[in-house]
């Protein structure tokens, strides 16, 4: 009850600024862009993130081979899709790790699936700060460019006392269960020792913000707002760091208020940014939504056979 509570809590977050903001900019305009949008856009961002989940099991499935485990990428693929569906409906993202459960059911041990996890946000981590910090430099004030700077810095710094000490910390941290933590520790060690592997994992994460921010670049064109693509990726990326904070579901209301500012640096028309942006949110959770239903039918399915 404690966490449907507090789902709902987050989701009211979310709604309540997404409403600020609409009441700021103007409901009128943005009801009108919303209205006018065409159904194409359901299509244009279903194949946006259908490529995504191809690229981002691609991932998986590279990272797990190099850990010596190897699984079919279909089933990979499928798995990735439930658990994209369940952390998109989530507050902070915490639902993709379901992917661990469902590569389980794929035949995978969780000891190499949640270092596979832990590898992929890594990169992907790396990749989401490099870009805010070459938006910041571009944009903002200097002082945003120190922060992400220093932000940058403490998690490479942290990343590599981990690796150095981690064993060592999962002993005083886990005591007589360490042993269970120390394997996933040595997985994540021994991808790390393979530059090329890490090299890959950050081109495919520029490719998959590459096809969203096409997605949302053509949802801008259709309502007549031209922008730069090079701006929508920077602020596309920028902008969902905010999702990863478990403050609302999925981000919503925290990516509209940052696009609405990101864009208005660049002469964007605000209305059609956060109309486009809600539209965007609400497919979104659609989709995810019957991700949801599909990972739900399989969890059902599998307790009847018990």
């Amino acid at each position: 009850m404690g966490k449907h509570l507090a789902t709902a809590i987050k989701a009211a977050i979310g709604i309540a600024i997404v409403s600020f903001l609409v009441y700021k900019i103007g409901a009128q305009d943005v009801y009108d862009i919303v209205k006018s949008t065409s159904p194409l856009a359901f299509f244009i961002i279903a194949i946006g993130y259908l490529l995504n989940a191809l690229l981002n099991s691609a991932s998986f499935y590279l990272i797990l081979s190099s850990l010596g485990v190897h699984s079919g990428y279909r089933g990979i693929f499928l798995s990735f899709i439930k658990s994209w569906g369940i952390g998109s409906v989530l507050p902070g993202k915490v639902g993709d790790l379901s992917v661990v459960y469902f590569l389980k059911k794929e035949g995978i041990d969780a000891k190499y699936s949640s270092a596979m996890y832990v590898i992929d946000k890594m990169a992907v981590l790396l990749f989401f700060v490099i870009i805010a910090m070459i938006t910041a430099w571009i944009l903002l004030p200097v002082n945003a460019v120190y922060i992400l700077a220093v932000f940058l810095l403490a998690a490479v710094v942290g990343f590599l006392l981990f690796i150095r000490f981690g064993k060592a910390i999962i002993r005083e941290v886990f005591g007589k269960y360490a042993h269970y933590i120390e394997s996933f520790h040595t997985n994540i060690r021994l991808v790390t020792k393979k530059p090329l592997l890490i090299l890959i994992l950050f081109i495919i994460s520029s490719l998959r913000w590459l096809v969203l921010s096409f997605s949302m670049w053509l949802l801008l064109s259709m309502a007549n707002e031209h922008v730069s693509f090079i701006y929508v990726f920077l602020f596309s990326v920028t902008a969902n760091i905010l999702a990863l904070l478990p403050v609302t579901v999925s981000g919503i209301g925290l990516k509209e208020a940052a696009f609405v500012y990101l864009y208005g640096l660049v002469g964007a028309t605000t209305s059609i940014v956060l109309a486009v942006s809600i539209v965007y949110s609400i497919i979104t959770i659609v989709l995810a939504l019957i991700a949801v239903l599909f990972a739900w039918e399989e969890v059902i399915s599998t307790r009847r056979k018990k």
